[in-house]
């Protein structure tokens, strides 16, 4: 997640896709792609208009087929959006968006669910323990104890230590 975040706000990015916009999606187990298409057009629809003039927006009538069709036009004709999936469980989600015409972003902890639209897979490793601490106490407001090592309760080293330092999973249950 951070390092897709990391993606989008670089400058060269926005630069690249400045005509398709950008676009952040976070799934859940629960999403479904016919909802998903729909953000992602009705999305494209609101950063079209303002750039390019009207263009009809997606009918509320239109289904799962007819979405990718209509996000595949608009792409088409006006530039195709980077759109990122964050924390993607479900394959046909990752394969219905892949499918839309779209430059697709997945994170994942499921290899497999990042290649279901025929993606290249990059693996990101685990940060080390210090770093996972750093990113912790940051996260919690903490300051740096001595040497630079941030400061954590002794709890909060113990959960860490069961979390193989996920610091991102942290991250999660302190959002």
């Amino acid at each position: 997640t951070k390092l897709a975040a990391a993606v989008l706000n670089d400058p060269r990015i926005q630069s690249h896709f400045r005509r398709g916009g950008l676009q952040w999606h976070t799934a859940s187990s629960t999403t479904k792609a016919v909802v998903l298409l729909r953000h992602v057009a009705e999305r494209l629809h609101g950063w079209l208009g303002p750039q390019f003039g009207s263009r009809a927006p997606p009918s509320a009538s239109l289904d799962e087929a007819g979405l990718c069709t209509w996000i595949q036009s608009a792409a088409m004709k006006y530039g195709r959006p980077l759109v990122v999936l964050d924390n993607a469980t479900d394959l046909q989600l990752v394969a219905a968006i892949a499918g839309a015409g779209v430059h697709v972003l997945v994170t994942t902890r499921e290899q497999h669910v990042a290649a279901a639209g025929g993606a290249r897979v990059i693996e990101v490793e685990c940060v080390d323990e210090a770093t996972a601490r750093k990113i912790l106490a940051g996260a919690a407001g903490l300051q740096g104890g001595g040497g630079g090592e941030a400061a954590l309760p002794e709890q909060a080293v113990a959960v860490l230590a069961m979390c193989g330092s996920a610091a991102v999973q942290l991250l999660v249950v302190h959002a």
